[in-house]
């Protein structure tokens, strides 16, 4: 920290010495000196009198807010040398008529936290049997892999938009790289885990897909991982959504939440209990083959 405000400085002196006689003559027309000597205490570029009269600055210090660059330089840039250049960039951005990319944010985001709980409700209805009653089991395996591919592409769209939010002021590494947050508008904690849930999507979809490639063990183990997922997308909510912070919509994602986690030890129940029948029909088809051999 204390050599990045190092190099602020450095640069606002270097700005200084290019403006300050385009700042000392500006000012000289506009400042009532009377027979005082025209002297620039703190070496910011300003008059002390020009501080005095026209900025209300400190002619005693050469950076009056105290954000990295002197009181001339930001007279020079049209900024206010009282008030923070980070404070004034996001007031500015903040004024904005319509931060697209940032709604689309929100709204991708939402959409994705529907379709994610509605393909879990599909994936326990496989094998709940009061769920069975509810969902078609003729479509429920097409219609479960097309809602994860779609949630899917709503949570790329959900991510990547954020490259063109102009107050998020995210890179692509921001976005791919866990705990890498170069920007300070955002918790790096709550970012972080939504990135790690991401990659977890990543690896339950691909194998899914791949599911009559891979070894039956490894793909089931695999998928277990929606646990994990469910659990961080909610966390990752948590932590920065803004449109689930208070009121009906926080009510609303709280129950869905509660509801899941009511489904979750159900289905995992009959999950793993329809694995041990059939580990045991095929150790006792193995018995069955080793005897009439």
């Amino acid at each position: 920290m204390q050599q990045k405000r190092s190099k602020k400085q450095l640069y606002s002196t270097l700005l200084v010495i290019c403006g300050i006689f385009l700042a000392q003559g500006v000012l000289a027309q506009e400042i009532d000196y009377g027979d005082d000597p025209i002297i620039d205490s703190d070496m910011d570029g300003l008059t002390d009198h020009g501080e005095e009269q026209l900025f209300h600055t400190d002619p005693m210090l050469p950076d009056t807010d105290n954000d990295g660059f002197f009181d001339g330089v930001e007279v020079i840039m049209g900024t206010d040398p009282l008030i923070s250049v980070y404070d004034e960039v996001i007031e500015d951005t903040m004024s904005d008529e319509a931060p697209f990319a940032w709604y689309i944010s929100r709204i991708t985001g939402l959409i994705a936290y529907a379709l994610l709980w509605v393909v879990l409700l599909f994936g326990f209805s496989f094998r709940t049997p009061f769920l069975k009653k509810f969902v078609a089991p003729a479509y429920k395996l097409d219609l479960h892999i097309y809602l994860a591919v779609l949630t899917f592409v709503f949570v790329l769209t959900h991510a990547f938009v954020l490259l063109f939010d102009r107050f998020a002021q995210m890179s692509l590494a921001d976005i791919l790289i866990p705990f890498y947050v170069s920007t300070s508008f955002i918790d790096p904690v709550g970012l972080a885990i939504g990135i790690i849930a991401f990659y977890i999507f990543i690896i339950i979809i691909a194998t899914s897909l791949l599911r009559k490639h891979l070894p039956y063990g490894l793909w089931r183990g695999l998928h277990f991982f929606h646990v994990l997922l469910y659990i961080l997308v909610v966390w990752h909510a948590l932590q920065l959504g803004t449109d689930i912070a208070a009121g009906w919509s926080r009510t609303v994602f709280l129950l869905s939440v509660g509801i899941m986690a009511i489904l979750y030890p159900i289905g995992l129940y009959y999950t793993i209990r329809d694995i041990m029948v059939l580990r045991r029909k095929k150790a006792a088809s193995k018995a069955v083959n080793v005897q009439n051999k």
